[in-house]
Parts: C-alpha cells; structure tokens; sequence
C-alpha cells in the first residue's frame, strides 16, 4: 500500500470512528501534496458529509470526478451528495450514467436510481426502468418497488407478496418494511383490523427500545425549573436573525407547513436538520449542561452558534431572508435554542393526537432513532409529555412563536400562513397556498401526501381504528380541541 493509500485509508477510519472533524484535516494536509489525486477529493468530501457539510461535500465530489470523469466512487458519492442536498434533478443524470454503463456496481445504480424517480415523483421513468429488467430487481431492495406496480393493478397480489416476503429469511430491516408497505395496502382496502395487527406485530417482533422514562425525567426537570422560577436560562451568544424552527413531534402536520413556507420567494426550508441536537449533545459531552439546564460559556456558545448556522445555510436556497428548520429536536432542546440561538422564530404545530397515534403506529420509522410508536400506549406518554411543554415553555423562554392547529391550517391555510409569516416577518404571498407544486424533495413520510393539494384526508382516521382507544385518550383529545380555532364539525362538513 502506498503512503497515500495508507493516509486515505486513515481518514476512513478517523470517519468510522466519528472523528470527521480530525479527517477533514488529514485530508487537507493532503490536499496540499497531491491536489491532482481524485481519491483525496473523495477522503475530504466524505469526511465532510459527516459533519453534515453537504454542500461542500458535493463540490468536493465534483472536482474528483473533473480529474477523473469515469470514477465510479465519485459519482456515486456526487450523486448521493446532490440527493442529500435536495437537487435531485441533478442527481439523476449521474446516476443515469453509471447504469448505462453497468459493469460492477450497475445494481447498486439502478437501486439508487430508483429510489431518487420513487421520492421525485417521476413514476412513468420508474416503470420504463422496472420494464427494462435487470438483476437489481431481485433485490431485496427492490421489493417496495416491485409492490407498488403490482398494487397499481392487484393490490391483493401485492399484500400477499409482501406478507410472503415478510415471512421468509431476508434481513430483518426489509421484512420490517415490506411489513409496513402491506400495512398500509390493508389500510386503503379498508381492512383495518388486520393493518392494526400487522403494525402491532412488526413492533412487537421487530421495533426498537425506547426509555420514555428517562426522557420524561429530562424534559419535566427542564419544565418545571423554568415555570416554577428557580432557574432562568440565559442568552450566551448574540440574537440570530432569519431563523426559525417548526416545533412539534414527527405526523403533526410539520411538513406540510414547511413546504408552504418553502413556497415563499423569501424562505427556504431546510428540512430535518440534525443542528439542534448536536447543540445539546455537544453541551452535554463539555459539560456545559448542569443542574438539567444549559449553562455554556460565551465562548462555547458562540462556536456552537456559528457551526448551527454555518450547516443550516448551506441547506437553505439561496437569498432566502429566512431559514426554517423543520427538526425532531427542537422540543426536546428548548432551552439550549433559548442560550444559543436566542431570537428564533418558532411554529409550534398539533394535530388531533388519536389521528397522530394512528399515522406514528402505521409508520416504518427507524426502530433505533424513533422508537416511541411500538404501543398507543407508549404514543400517549410522548404526546402527553411533548403538550405539557409546549406552548408553554416557549413563552418562559423568551421565544417568539405562534401556536397552529393542523386541523385548521387544513381548514383555511390562508389565515395559518398569515399568521406563520407575520412571526417571520415575511408578507403573504398566495404562492404559499399550493404546496403541491413545490418540486423541492421531501425526504419524510408524507413525501406523497405533499404532492396534492391541501385537503382533509387524513384528518378523523383515527375513526378507522376506534377498537383500538380507550378513555385514557379523552383528556388530550379535550385539550387538543380547546386548541380550535373552529369547532371540528366545520372541518368535518368541508
């Protein structure tokens, strides 16, 4: 092995073991000998995609694949760096290229090319790829795709393919998932009770470990150490400006609000953006997190300030005045955006929390990183501890924000976007009101929901498993109500 495989091949372990930060800068010292050498390009780009550095990253792809345009790793790499960054568009022609070419890896392509025309929309391309043939499609990988084209024309046939499937010896993560995909065919059928019990199954076989427990610890001390006065939390970096973040948990609407925001020429989202949670996590690893509340330094502050925004502005479009971060997080780390990021703008987002049981249950969520939805029960708890803070601790906190009912937004977007604009200081523009024609990729699950217009689908489905509620979901659904705008018959009869 030569020193500089020997030097590449020690960034990919530095990258392995989580160290991207000390990778970048071995890869720099070697940018500075062999600027002409593709593969260090490579090292660096990777290296920063781990940091979250998207842009960058793709830039760094492209100049490997300017010195060597047939590189396989490079456009692969550029290819995967383009999906991460929302510009599929160019995604695709790339990876068209290296299936025309086929060849070891061309399966690997037709997969990933598959999936980018699946998340864009472009189902026509996906059939003539599917129609082609090719021995990608005995991939397990390539089973969701294969359902869904039966299902066009059989959806039993597709249900039973994948029950067969989830049934057989394939991994565990693409059972999981046919699993789901057969929950949700049983759904649209209108066979509820057994989608309920699939769902029930595959989180009870398959789901992950969550300790509601001691996240309920976390959160309440927050709460109550900031309500009851005994501690504040104060600003130790300067006020952000143009940022704001959409404040809720996952199924509550978050996304079709931010790609309505999206559609205003003066905003940009920028999706789920693992910012906010490296903010905690890196005060808790520095010890900057005491007594269950933030206390960082000016110092810390201030870097954790600039890595927040440098990342998130490289998500963002170009010229946007605002920023809208749509994270899982932010909820959970109210009061380190209250030190940190003092001035943000926040949305905070409900929805009737029997229909958000429902879509967290039937949902394929990773089992390891969101594995709050194996019970309604364990749903409940986390519903019912993420509303015993919000709104509440946004005002104690000194955060401007402004509270939306989906149930409404759905029912007059309008007046919802006036209101959400109004707090970030943006005009109305009617652009906002057609979230469908938004091309921007949406990589959640409501991915095919956002390509329609605005509507009440999926408001009340909860109904179609009211076997499976007790009395122990009247109080949030009580409180949810007091929440309307409007009484829910108006909604009902639109």
């Amino acid at each position: 092995m030569s020193r500089i495989q020997q030097r590449i091949a020690e960034i990919e372990r530095l990258i392995a073991s989580g160290q991207a930060e000390r990778a970048e800068e071995l890869a720099d010292g070697l940018m500075a000998l062999h600027r002409r050498d593709p593969s260090v390009w490579i090292a660096r780009g990777r290296a920063r995609i781990e940091q979250g550095r998207v842009t960058q990253a793709e830039a760094d792809f492209a100049q490997a694949m300017r010195l060597a345009p047939n590189d396989r790793r490079a456009i692969v790499m550029r290819a995967m760096a383009l999906h991460d960054a929302k510009r599929p568009e160019e995604a695709i022609p790339l990876v068209r290229q290296l299936v025309a070419v086929g060849g070891p890896g061309a399966d690997e392509a037709s997969l990933l090319l598959a999936t980018l025309l699946k998340w864009t929309g472009r189902s026509a391309e996906l059939r003539e790829l599917m129609e082609r043939g090719g021995s990608w499609l005995a991939s397990p990988r390539a089973l969701t795709f294969r359902a869904d084209a039966l299902a066009e024309r059989d959806p039993p046939a597709a249900i039973a393919m994948l029950m067969e499937f989830l049934d057989g010896s394939e991994p565990a993560e693409y059972r999981r998932g046919a699993g789901f995909q057969a929950a949700l065919l049983l759904d649209k059928a209108g066979r509820y009770r057994e989608a309920f019990e699939l769902c029930a199954r595959l989180h009870r076989t398959m789901g992950g470990k969550f300790d509601l427990g001691t996240l309920r610890a976390h959160v309440s001390a927050q709460r109550e150490a900031i309500l009851s006065g005994a501690a504040r939390v104060t600003s130790a970096a300067p006020a952000v400006d143009g940022l704001a973040m959409v404040v809720a948990l996952p199924r509550s609407g978050t996304t079709l609000l931010e790609q309505m925001l999206d559609c205003h020429p003066q905003a940009s989202g920028i999706g789920e953006y693992v910012g906010v949670n490296r903010i905690g996590m890196a005060m808790l690893s520095e010890g900057a997190w005491r007594d269950g509340l933030p206390s960082p330094d000016a110092g810390l502050a201030r870097r954790l300030q600039a890595q927040y925004l440098f990342g998130a502005r490289e998500m963002g479009r170009p010229g946007a005045r605002c920023l809208v971060d749509k994270t899982l997080y932010a909820w959970m780390w109210l009061p380190a955006i209250a030190s940190v990021l003092p001035g943000t703008k926040c949305l905070h987002v409900c929805r009737d929390p029997r229909d958000q049981a429902v879509s967290h249950f039937m949902a394929n969520m990773n089992a390891d990183f969101i594995a709050f939805n194996q019970s309604l029960e364990e749903i409940r708890g986390f519903i019912e501890l993420e509303r015993s803070v919000l709104p509440e601790l946004l005002g104690a906190l000194g955060l401007p924000h402004e509270s939306l009912v989906y149930e409404d937004m759905v029912a007059d977007p309008r007046a919802a976007a006036t209101r959400a604009l109004g707090l970030l200081g943006l005009p109305m523009d009617d652009a906002v009101l057609a979230p469908e024609r938004n091309r921007r990729l949406v990589y959640t699950l409501s991915n095919d929901q956002v390509r329609r217009p605005i509507n009440n689908s999926s408001i009340g489905r909860w109904k179609n498993y009211e076997f499976a509620f007790d009395g122990s979901w009247d109080e949030l659904a009580a409180l949810h109500e007091s929440r309307r705008a409007r009484p829910a018959a108006e909604v009902a009869g639109r």
